[in-house]
């Protein structure tokens, strides 16, 4: 068997170990194993070509595998890239959602900052009214194509130094900004990806209502944000097109 060998940090191991402890490291990690800090890794391969089966593959892969392992509390690096075990069940959830959220906008490079701060500051004021979670998903922390990897048709995930509990609508959400941006998946493909994920949510134990009041605004903000700065370099997520995901989904 080959491996790849990686200078292991501390956040890395305890991640592998956590994965162990709750039993779900064979389904979720190629075969490893450590040595003097050195963190040797069964070689897997990185997908390829991402079309509207592959990603609800992955989707669907990480609901099964991953965000079905649920807790009382999150952690309060979610998606700030903060160094995981952090947790917290006494802050009020939504302001860190809130905070989240901005950290995501900022990420992408938005120039107009304080309108978005804005934007979804009126989405979770809207948004906190009807829905607080009672337990929150075990989610990868960095998931976009560069750790995700085959092997014999099998998915695995790498670099789980982000390792975190919070929503896993929120984590699906940025899976598919990153996808669009990155992999070159067409405005159309996208859209029957959103619809899929919508119409299989009660089986998938996704939370359709979120989905559609928080999460696919926040699809198409972050789109309309890499659009208007250029980090989309043509018109497939023009303001036309959001404005048409945004009626399908959101404005019924």
């Amino acid at each position: 068997m080959k491996y790849y060998k990686k200078q292991a940090q501390n956040t890395e191991i305890m991640a592998l170990e956590l994965l162990e402890q709750i039993g779900i490291i064979s389904k979720v990690y190629p075969q490893y194993h450590t040595l003097n800090n050195i963190l040797y890794v069964e070689r897997c391969y990185p997908i390829l070509h991402y079309n509207i089966e592959k990603v609800l593959e992955i989707i669907k892969y990480c609901i099964t595998n991953v965000y079905s392992f649920k807790l009382n509390f999150y952690t309060t690096g979610i998606y700030a890239f903060i160094p995981s075990f952090s947790i917290s069940n006494n802050i009020d959830y939504f302001s860190h959602l809130k905070f989240q959220l901005n950290e995501l906008i900022k990420h992408y490079g938005c120039y107009d900052y304080n309108q978005e701060q804005d934007y979804v500051s009126l989405q979770l004021t809207q948004y906190a009214g009807f829905y607080l979670p009672n337990s929150f998903s075990l989610l990868h922390g960095d998931l976009h194509a560069g750790n995700i990897l085959e092997k014999n048709n099998k998915i695995f995930l790498i670099d789980w130094e982000y390792i975190s509990f919070g929503l896993a609508e929120l984590e699906i959400a940025y899976f598919l900004v990153l996808v669009a941006i990155n992999e070159n998946l067409s405005n159309i493909a996208i859209t029957n990806v959103i619809k899929e994920i919508v119409k299989n949510s009660p089986q998938w134990g996704i939370d359709s209502k979120i989905l559609i009041d928080l999460f696919i605004p926040y699809i198409i903000l972050c789109l309309l944000i890499c659009y208007k700065n250029g980090k989309i370099d043509n018109d497939k997520f023009s303001d036309l097109y959001l404005l048409q995901l945004f009626n399908l989904f959101v404005k019924e």
